[in-house]
């Protein structure tokens, strides 16, 4: 059989990840979040300020690169979220896929009660419709 390639084996392992999350953390139990009632930002009203609008992101490793960061976790996530916020940044995109890119759903929930008016992506290999419950319920 042939190797797989890096998306599949992201995928795949994204597939076991969220079938596992949803026996831990049922969509009832996410929607019951004190995050999850908050009313989402507009990523477009973000976008729509006085000068450059950029996307920063928080990524403390990938497949290609290794690791980025070192001490990955929920505070160093935040203060990076902070710093890139005090440096202009319209929005930030959180990864949170573990395995291949040392990210959490936790660095989502730590950059929320950081920086609560700022626009935040989760960013990761969506395969299932729960995943937008879990980062809503991550802020």
């Amino acid at each position: 059989m042939a190797e797989t390639n890096a998306l599949e084996r992201i995928g795949a392992q994204s597939i076991e990840r969220v079938t596992r999350l949803k026996r831990e953390r049922p969509v009832a139990s996410l929607r019951d979040a004190r995050l999850y009632a908050r009313r989402p930002g507009s990523l477009r009203q973000a976008l729509l300020g006085d000068g450059p609008c950029v996307i920063a992101e928080v990524k403390f490793s990938s497949p290609s690169e290794g690791v980025l960061y070192e001490g990955a976790g929920p505070a160093q996530a935040a203060r990076i979220v902070s710093s890139y916020r005090a440096a202009g940044a319209a929005a930030v995109s959180i990864l949170t896929e573990p395995e291949f890119f040392s990210g959490d759903v936790t660095h989502l929930a730590a950059a929320r009660e950081a920086e609560p008016e700022l626009c935040l992506l989760m960013k990761d290999f969506f395969v299932d419709a729960y995943q937008f419950d879990l980062a809503r319920s991550c802020g």
